[in-house]
């Protein structure tokens, strides 16, 4: 799936070509930031191309209008024509996430199959007696396929907004999708459950219904949470 991360690699390459040799300085971005300057009269922050060509930690997003600006650098109207441009090729994942980071994912994504797999243990050989209800396989299988879809819906629309919102009004645009989202979550997933459960012709009661709503709600809100988090300026 492509991520900023993956377009601003893209775009590195493609400003360093423009100016002719690799920025690795502070000097080197302070140089840089005169040349933009000059070239697309945008004012540009060295200390902002620092974080994108020389910071050793990756966990800053660089501002919207810093992007913004070294897209215009480069020929495009800004960083959501850049993003949405057909000529734009992003970079492959691989060439951009360090080595400790690539770890790191693969040694969470190992650990939330641990957990998976024991809360599935657990929901199949638990004593009865300690369970208010008996979760069917099938129900199990709505609430993942409900789940799953809503999620991905949500990081979809959070990658849309990172590489199509207008930069002047990215942190309103943000907080207003997000409230949108929200209310369509509250709105929709109980219902979509139950569509399913009536396809597959099984019944789930209403509070059990009520509970699957709000996990999903919850696991899509996180993924919202790391977009809001993007928009504090530096």
């Amino acid at each position: 799936m492509t991520t900023q991360e993956q377009y601003i690699e893209r775009l590195k390459e493609m400003v360093t070509a423009k100016y002719g040799h690799a920025i690795l300085t502070p000097e080197d971005c302070a140089a840089l930031a005169d040349v933009v300057h000059e070239a697309t009269d945008g004012a540009i922050d060295a200390h902002s191309l620092e974080l994108i060509f020389c910071a050793q930690s990756k966990s800053i997003a660089p501002r919207p209008v810093t992007l913004s600006t070294l897209a215009r650098y480069v020929g495009y109207n800004g960083w959501s024509d850049f993003c949405s441009s057909r000529d734009v090729v992003p970079a492959a994942d691989a060439d951009i996430i360090p080595t400790t980071r690539r770890w790191g994912v693969i040694i969470l994504t190992f650990t939330a199959i641990a957990i998976v797999i024991a809360a599935a243990l657990y929901l199949l050989f638990a004593d009865p007696a300690t369970n208010d209800r008996d979760i069917s396989a099938a129900e199990r299988e709505i609430y993942a396929s409900v789940e799953e879809r809503w999620c991905a819906i949500a990081t979809e629309e959070c990658i849309e907004l990172r590489c199509n919102s207008d930069i002047a009004n990215y942190n309103n645009r943000v907080e207003e999708v997000i409230t949108e989202n929200i209310a369509t979550l509250e709105r929709d997933v109980a219902a979509e459950l139950e569509a399913q459960a009536k396809e597959r012709g099984i019944t789930i009661d209403p509070a059990t219904i009520e509970e699957y709503k709000l996990q999903i709600i919850y696991r899509c809100t996180c993924i919202y949470d790391c977009l809001r988090n993007e928009t504090t300026p530096l």
